[in-house]
């Protein structure tokens, strides 16, 4: 059995004693374009993904048929100590769209995974303004998710695009009322691109003044 056979086998203990074997290919790919790796973060296999990581030869920038990376995967099935140590690598290729549109932010904001989400910020190689197939930004995404730390920064990018409208109709701006994030909601206005108008004005007007936030 190779490294990716136990990664697709879910059989951590073999690929915990092939990665320690240095006769192992770790870079190894599948017929899907899928690393060990990669392999290892969509089966939720953590000490696997840890390892390998280690090794400083898993290839953490790898992109798959799909157009995923590791990075992407261990944010899509929320493993928050993998992704946090995958960006530490400095590969991960944070910024990286996949086929279906989506970020590692993107994922990061819509799994709640608040540190992640911060730290991807912090690396400056995010896309804030990235859309995904819903027409929901990160910065919807983490106000939707009541993440108010993450959604002042994304507002501070100056990229994050507060005047998204998405397929419910719904704006940053909605989302930080119903969550009752009253600072979101101030700084969002602040920006002068909150989009206002593209949503029922009385519904808008009751939202914040639910949140104590006063409106012209």
């Amino acid at each position: 059995m190779d490294l990716i056979e136990a990664c697709r086998s879910n059989d951590t203990e073999k690929a915990l004693g092939l990665i320690k074997n240095n006769d192992t290919n770790l870079g190894i790919v599948d017929s899907d374009g899928r690393t060990a790796l990669i392999l290892a973060c969509n089966c939720y296999m953590k000490k696997v993904a840890l390892e390998l990581i280690k090794t400083g030869h898993a290839n953490p920038g790898h992109i798959d048929n799909d157009g995923n990376t590791a990075l992407i995967c261990a944010c899509l099935y929320k493993m928050t100590e993998v992704a946090l140590e995958l960006i530490k690598t400095g590969h991960a290729k944070p910024e990286h769209v996949n086929n279906f549109g989506n970020t590692t932010l993107i994922y990061a904001c819509s799994s709640g995974m608040k540190e992640v989400a911060l730290e991807l910020i912090k690396t400056g190689y995010i896309k804030s303004e990235q859309v995904d197939n819903y027409d929901k930004t990160a910065l919807i995404w983490a106000c939707e998710m009541g993440m108010k730390e993450v959604a002042l920064e994304l507002i501070k990018t100056g990229y994050a695009k507060p005047e998204q409208v998405n397929k419910e109709g719904n704006t940053a701006l909605i989302w930080a009322c119903h969550r009752e994030m009253k600072e979101v909601a101030l700084e969002l206005i602040k920006t002068g691109h909150a989009n206002l108008g593209k949503v029922d004005i009385l519904v808008t007007r009751l939202l914040l003044w639910h949140v104590g936030v006063g409106m012209e």
